[in-house]
């Protein structure tokens, strides 16, 4: 049993791991020493430009980029997987068809031979099935490629479209069928052996080949080569021209190709410049289009964009834009404005459509059904005290959810200022409006502490009395089968124990309803933290905040008051003179 555990736990850590592993892949980048497209005699300068060029190429790459892998990328990854383990199963399948010829002549009795045969037959089938296997995934692998590259052929020339009020939870609930295509994914960039000094030397035979074989791909593969940068030189005097394509690994596929040109002196220059052409292709982060659309139409001349802080004094008609994430900001005069930070990737052309809403402003009063003293914030801005001759606080809206904050004067017991927030929704947003909030000021920390506290210890009564319930119920159950069938002849022992079932169930009952009591109470707890929804004040609620008020005001003073008021000043100020105490001057 305990082999057993540990297989199974060796076997859990090692799907662990392998998991990690997968997540955690970098995508590696190498380069290999350019060549010369003219065929002559080189001096030691063009012979060293050949390895130097690339290895300055490659510094300027080794910062820490990060690449966004392709549809096409991660199916080359798998078909190469598939392609990798059905050779393996070929050379299982061929060795048991030798092992099954082999018996003829291993085995002389025809009955253990025949059985010998249907087993190793079994075998086979089981490998050609896996292989079958193998196959038919193939296939629909590359058929679910084509059908995703034709539905993108069919979008629309603006693919990716949305709007400033972008909601994420839109498709939440959408059942997503299995998919034998990995999804894209981010991998960080990292060079070959981890030097950029290091270049990746190939075996003779890829220049029979080349870059683009099966033979070379392999050799690529066996080396855990990503993406590898090549490239020929053309001299001429002092000045030459150079041509990089990157190619990527499984898949064979050539991305792009740059040609510069340069003088040998400055080959530092020429890699700069060729390195800001190929960290797109190698980061996959290609240009993207974004056009705007501004609504109501009216106002589309009068709005301006800021895109990454820098300002556009009108709406451009289409900006291009690095891929990756931007945040954009719709203006206009008398209008709200519209701000978005979005990933603008996995598509060249985007539609941001901003629905601009014009300002309006509400001048508002927002009181509590039960007063606290304290402070009423809007918004983060200050909107009124709730004192004793006041009981509400005023603000203005501008037409947007407003979320609210009430902090009580006076600490509680545990030294903490009791509060709570509120919401204010658009409708709400009607000048002179009066608004209540029936919020509950506490320190809502010790308050969820609190109740977390009694419902672990209602969760722990329930968990002690079960196994005394567990315990009298299996003991009556026992002595009242055992009865039945006269082996006990003690009746008043099961009534005993069926006394002490009944009132352990009756105990557990207890603990039960007094465990989903807690818990009930917990949530609420864990809930009052959230903003509690502002409503139009009944007439009710305001008499009552009334009367909170005139009960915290002090009461006017007498005239016998302010008289002995006065006369114990004087009394005071006599003492201090008899007693040469100096007064307040």
């Amino acid at each position: 049993m305990t082999s057993t555990k540990q297989k199974l736990l060796i076997c859990l850590f090692s799907i662990v791991f392998a998991f990690s592993n997968l997540f955690a892949e970098d995508w590696v980048l190498s380069a290999k020493k350019f060549e010369f497209s003219q065929n002559r005699k080189r001096d030691v300068s063009e012979e060293e430009l050949s390895t130097l060029l690339p290895q300055l190429l490659l510094e300027q790459i080794s910062e820490g980029l990060i690449r966004n892998t392709s549809n096409k990328e991660m199916m080359d990854r798998t078909l190469e997987s598939y392609l990798v383990e059905r050779q393996s199963l070929f050379l299982q399948l061929s060795n048991d068809y030798k092992k099954r010829d082999a018996l003829v002549f291993t085995t002389d009795n025809k009955k253990k031979l025949d059985k010998a045969i249907r087993k190793q037959q079994e075998k086979i089938r089981e490998t050609e099935i896996k292989i079958e296997e193998n196959l038919n995934k193939t296939e629909q692998l590359r058929a679910e490629y084509n059908k995703l590259v034709e539905n993108q052929n069919d979008k629309q020339e603006v693919e990716t479209d949305f709007n400033l009020f972008f909601n994420p939870l839109t498709n939440i609930f959408v059942k997503k069928t299995e998919s034998l295509l990995p999804e894209t994914r981010e991998e960080k960039i990292v060079l070959y052996k981890n030097d950029p000094s290091e270049l990746y030397k190939p075996e003779d035979s890829y220049k029979r080949n080349g870059l683009e074989s099966r033979v070379f791909e392999k050799s690529m593969v066996s080396e855990k080569i990503n993406g590898l940068i090549d490239g020929f030189l053309t001299v001429y005097g002092d000045y030459f021209s150079v041509t990089c394509s990157l190619y990527v690994y499984p898949g064979r596929e050539r991305l792009g190709t740059i040609t510069e040109v340069g003088k040998i002196r400055n080959c530092g220059t020429v890699a700069a410049n060729l390195s800001s052409y190929l960290c797109p292709l190698i980061t996959n982060h290609l240009p993207v289009e974004v056009y705007f659309e501004v609504k109501p139409e009216e106002i589309a001349g009068n709005a301006h964009v800021t895109v990454d802080g820098i300002y556009y004094d009108k709406v451009p008609e289409k900006l291009v834009l690095d891929a990756g994430k931007h945040t954009v900001k719709v203006e206009c005069k008398d209008y709200y404005s519209r701000m978005i930070s979005y990933e603008f990737s996995g598509s060249e052309k985007f539609l941001i459509q901003a629905d601009m809403i014009k300002e309006s402003k509400a001048d508002l009063s927002v009181t509590m059904t039960k007063p606290v003293e304290g402070k009423i914030y809007a918004d983060g801005k200050f909107a009124g005290e709730v004192l004793s001759d006041r009981y509400f606080g005023k603000f203005t809206a501008g037409g947007e959810p407003v979320i609210g904050h009430f902090t009580a004067l006076k600490k509680d017991k545990s030294g903490e200022k009791a509060s709570f927030f509120y919401y204010v929704p658009e409708n709400l947003q009607v000048n002179d409006n009066v608004l209540a909030v029936n919020g509950k000021a506490i320190d809502h920390e010790a308050y969820i502490e609190k109740r977390r506290i009694w419902t672990y210890r209602a969760y722990t009564l329930l968990v002690l009395s079960m196994p005394f319930t567990l315990y009298y119920t299996g003991q009556y159950t026992s002595a009242a089968y055992a009865y039945n069938n006269k082996s006990m002849s003690d009746l008043n022992e099961v009534y005993r124990l069926q006394n002490a079932k009944n009132a352990w169930l009756g105990v557990t009952a207890v603990c039960t309803g007094f465990f989903i009591i807690e818990l009930i109470r917990y949530l609420k707890a864990a809930n009052s933290v959230l903003p509690v929804n502002a409503h139009k004040a009944s007439g009710r609620e305001l008499r009552k905040a009334e009367e909170w008020a005139s009960r915290m005001s002090p009461p006017p003073k007498t005239n016998q008051e302010e008289e002995k008021t006065v006369v114990s000043e004087s009394e005071i100020k006599d003492v201090e003179i008899e007693n040469n105490i100096p007064g307040d001057k």
